[in-house]
């Protein structure tokens, strides 16, 4: 599944607008603080056509899910540890 996941996203460097989408994320986090170069006002979320953002939510569930296991497996390997609420 992890092949499949990279495979994805390396293919998002193809999809149209977003490497451009990418990079005006990125300028506006370098000149932020920079009234003189500021780049305006933050863009909305990208929007993906409606089979790619069916792919998004899929990749994005299963990276989470993913994350959650090894979280899991990290309290299950020190049982010793106390967890406070």
């Amino acid at each position: 599944m992890s092949l499949a996941i990279r495979h994805w996203m390396t293919g998002l460097e193809d999809y149209p607008g977003w490497r451009e989408w990418q990079r005006s994320k990125i300028e506006r986090v370098l000149y932020f603080d920079d009234e003189l170069t500021s780049r305006g006002v933050a863009e909305d979320e990208f929007i993906f056509s409606p089979e790619m953002e069916a792919q998004h939510a899929v990749v994005t569930l299963y990276l989470s899910l993913q994350d959650t296991v090894h979280a899991l497996r990290d309290v299950v390997a020190c049982p010793h540890r106390v967890i406070r609420v």
